[in-house]
């Protein structure tokens, strides 16, 4: 018998079958462990009294939670309980009480019907007009920590609406109103005191500052949750986590090989580190897509991602496989599906941010960059030519071998013609263009785009011409990205001269 089954039995009535959420219920053993009821004592012990004053009152409240798994509980019997978990909550910060709370947690079913508790406990509070700012900020360090998806939160409305008799629709929309960001934000205004000293920070951007709309967030969900019933592999549905519902995870992929991810919106994780730590496999954010295994460690700006493909164990972003060994042929052919499609849509929410922000001869060309992109359809042009922002690294190598920009030149575009981190190709500014070919002989030349008569190419040589001097472009592979390249030159010139 379940939790929430238990608790029917002797309080509602109401039959485990009709729980709506029942597929949560029928995933919970029987008995409940030690670390189980513990850990649950905690997290009501942390929502009603974290910073506050733990009365008598609110042990009993506790207790008649915790009366749903265990009937025979008192407020005598579990009194020095409670009070020893309020004495060592006083020396901790939110931080390390979710630390510990969550680190032996993998089921999500478990931490789901332990928030359901809580949310029981709150709706209690609130009912008897004795929720304070402080539990309700405690609340909504819950929420965040735990990340869960609005499929889940729909499944914990709907249990605690059976629960209490009450409409999901209204249990839903009073609790998302009490625990919204708009809400929090406006909590944190009225009482500053509450967050001081905290140190529970959301990893990354909230969706707010990364520039995602919820609307964004639920789409990328939905195609999660097909993914996974797509594919019904254990391993797949383990490794593939949606936001930051394993935070101690994607801390992980973030020190190890997204640092940059820190100041992004994480979105996806695929794990596929041998130990199940995070260290290895894809990350993808709202800015980026990032890939680590032993042979490959690289980060692709969304925008400038051309094919996202799957061939056998592998994954390809453009030009940088992903071995993937725990999860089957198949899963990894729906990976690649999955995060194409994400990307898709994020591109999308990019292309319509810009076209929202300031205008300006930038934007026109940052717009005709990333169409080149998409009609070249091009791995290899993606990787090698690049907006300047995008790789500034290559850009100051370019300066220091061959462009010498001078002081109130705005770079704009990079080619680099070998693949050699900027040292061969050619640096646009707003002023000139830069040209170094990889040769023993090959001499930089640089020619003020005022004075650029023509651009042309040489389909077969691979080789673009600027008036007279040759861009070699042998990288590219291809005439018709040759093509595309020279094309790209002709449109930036006219507005990067305005820049």
């Amino acid at each position: 018998m379940s939790y929430f089954s238990e608790y029917v039995k002797a309080s509602t009535q109401i039959a485990a079958a009709d729980f709506a959420a029942e597929a949560i219920t029928s995933a919970i053993s029987a008995s409940i462990e030690k670390k189980d009821r513990q850990d649950l004592l905690k997290t009501l012990v942390f929502v009603t009294s974290y910073k506050a004053t733990l009365t008598r009152d609110l042990k009993k409240h506790i207790v008649t939670i915790m009366k749903i798994i265990d009937e025979d509980i008192s407020v005598f019997s579990c009194e020095p309980e409670i009070d020893g978990i309020y004495r060592d909550l006083q020396k901790m910060t939110s931080a390390t009480f979710f630390k510990e709370v969550l680190s032996t947690r993998i089921l999500r079913e478990k931490i789901m019907q332990m928030y359901i508790y809580v949310l029981f406990l709150v709706s209690r509070l609130n009912g008897d007009k004795t929720l304070s700012p402080q539990q309700l900020y405690n609340l909504s360090l819950i929420k965040k920590q735990f990340q869960f998806s609005r499929q889940e939160l729909g499944q914990c409305y709907s249990a605690l609406a059976k629960l209490t008799e009450s409409d999901t629709d209204d249990i839903a929309e009073e609790l998302e109103m009490l625990t919204g960001d708009s809400a929090m934000r406006q909590l944190m205004k009225d009482y500053p005191d509450l967050v001081e000293g905290d140190t529970v920070a959301c990893i990354g951007q909230d969706a707010e500052t990364a520039g995602v709309s919820e609307e964004t967030l639920q789409a990328i969900e939905s195609l999660y949750h097909e993914s996974v019933q797509r594919v019904s592999e254990k391993d797949y549905e383990t490794r593939l986590i949606f936001g930051q519902r394993r935070p101690q995870l994607l801390q992980k992929a973030i020190d190890t090989y997204a640092k940059e991810a820190a100041k992004e919106m994480p979105l996806v994780q695929f794990d596929e580190s041998l130990m199940n730590n995070g260290q290895a496999g894809v990350l993808l954010t709202s800015e980026k897509i990032y890939l680590k295994d032993p042979f490959v460690f690289a980060s692709v700006p969304i925008r400038n991602i051309v094919t996202v493909e799957a061939t056998g164990t592998t994954i390809k972003v453009n030009t940088f496989s992903l071995q993937l060994i725990s999860i089957s042929k198949n899963a990894v052919q729906e990976l690649a599906e999955f995060l194409r499609q994400c990307v898709s849509i994020l591109e999308s929410v990019q292309r319509d941010n810009a076209a929202e922000s300031e205008g300006g001869k930038k934007t026109e060309i940052e717009k005709l960059y990333y169409e080149s992109l998409k009609r070249s359809g091009n791995a290899t042009y993606a990787s090698i030519v690049l907006l300047a922002d995008l790789k500034p690294d290559y850009v100051r190598k370019a300066i220091s071998v061959y462009a010498k920009v001078n002081v109130g030149e705005d770079v704009i575009l990079l080619f680099d013609g070998f693949g050699d981190k900027g040292n061969n190709g050619f640096l646009l500014s707003n002023r000139k263009i830069y040209i170094k070919n990889g040769t023993i002989f090959s001499k930089p030349v640089s020619i003020p785009l005022k004075d650029i008569k023509t651009v042309t190419t040489n389909p077969k040589k691979l080789q673009i011409m600027v008036n007279d001097s040759k861009i070699e472009a042998g990288w590219l592979q291809k005439p018709d990205a040759v093509e595309e390249l020279a094309s790209l030159i002709q449109q930036i010139i006219p507005l990067a001269m305005e820049v």
